[in-house]
């Protein structure tokens, strides 16, 4: 509301929409499907460019001789159909399919009892976005490539020159982490184990980062396992050099993803916000504008001796602008203080996923 009393673009917008529930569906559909396409899109590049082993052409080096960039483990759906393929590649050696074809297609056959999970288990509207992200990182894996887009080469190979393994490992983790917290700001999710993190995290009300990091360590020591077996079989490949030197930087790759998840991702993140206050009708104006409740205790200022009241309350991190703004517009002089917490036991409202 402005001074004026006339209601600000944005809330004038919000009731418009209201009364015209049709076009706030759609709109709201929209942005939930471009987000999901733009999460496929960044899956796709960080695991293509950086994760996944690509073979730099002579055109690109400019050196006489193509250049094999190693693979690293990816964790997650992706990493286990990394294993399959590895897998297959062991025991029909002589099968010559092609790699990213296979990754595409495993991808979405591995994440199917998972989408069973978010339709059922979660919410449908997460179930059917989550759908529509894995079937189009599915045709991104195999089609945005280096083959159709020649600038992805180029990148690749500039990024391996100029900052080596380490720059590959950590803009994988930034930009594959960037796709899954993309897709948990629209309520849906990359599919795979992070539909399963993203369940266990509303259960348990705790960080859904470091769910994906546990299931993707494992998949990464079982890609390593598989690399010596292969190594051992069919001998030394670029893309099976020192399996050790893979391990470290494959966890390096998957720590970045995670810590850009839970940077980004703070849905499950509570903070425990205490007011001090000298308006005792704050904690109700709070009450009403947040769906929380709030404890009040009555104490005096030390340096004025003057009657304060101190609330107390708990809410989610993204709720944290909206209480600070209540706070301000009723007591500007209010003392304010933020503390985040790693878990909440009893009763806390958390808004349901469609």
């Amino acid at each position: 509301m402005s001074r004026n009393g006339r209601k600000s673009l944005k809330g004038r917008t919000v009731d418009w929409l209201y009364n015209h529930l049709v076009i706030k569906s759609i709109l709201e559909n929209g942005f939930v499907l471009l987000m999901s396409t733009l999460s496929a899109l960044c899956f796709s590049f960080g695991f293509n460019v950086f994760v996944d082993g690509i073979t730099i052409p002579t055109s690109v080096t400019g050196t006489g001789s193509s250049v094999e960039l190693i693979r690293f483990a990816s964790g997650g759906v992706s990493g286990i159909s990394q294993n399959v393929a590895l897998l297959f590649n062991i025991i029909i050696p002589s099968w010559n399919f092609d790699h990213k074809t296979m990754i595409s297609i495993l991808y979405f056959v591995i994440n199917i009892p998972m989408l069973l999970l978010a339709f059922f288990g979660i919410g449908k509207k997460f179930g059917i976005f989550t759908l529509i992200n894995v079937i189009e990182a599915s045709i991104f894996i195999r089609v945005f490539t280096g083959d159709n887009f020649p600038f992805l080469f180029e990148l690749a190979y500039f990024v391996e020159n100029n900052g080596g393994m380490l720059a590959r490992a950590l803009f994988g983790g930034v930009f594959v982490g960037l796709s899954t917290a993309i897709a948990f700001k629209a309520d849906i999710s990359t599919g795979g184990v992070d539909i399963v993190s993203y369940y266990v995290a509303l259960k348990k009300g705790d960080g859904a980062g470091k769910y994906s990091m546990i299931v993707n360590l494992i998949s990464v020591f079982l890609f390593s396992l598989l690399t010596l077996w292969n190594n051992a079989i069919h001998g030394t490949t670029a893309s099976s050099i020192n399996p050790f030197l893979t391990i470290i930087y494959s966890i390096l790759y998957v720590m970045a993803g995670s810590l850009v998840i839970d940077k980004i991702h703070v849905r499950n993140r509570k903070a425990k916000i205490s007011v001090v206050t000298d308006n005792k009708d704050l904690a109700g104006i709070l009450i009403q504008s947040l769906p929380h409740g709030a404890t009040i205790l009555k104490g005096e200022g030390a340096y004025t001796n003057s009657t304060k009241y101190v609330i107390s309350f708990v809410v989610s991190s993204f709720e944290i602008p909206t209480a600070m703004k209540v706070i301000k517009a009723n007591d500007p002089k209010a003392f304010v203080e933020v503390v985040y917490l790693n878990q909440v036991m009893g009763r806390f409202h958390m808004k349901p996923i469609k």
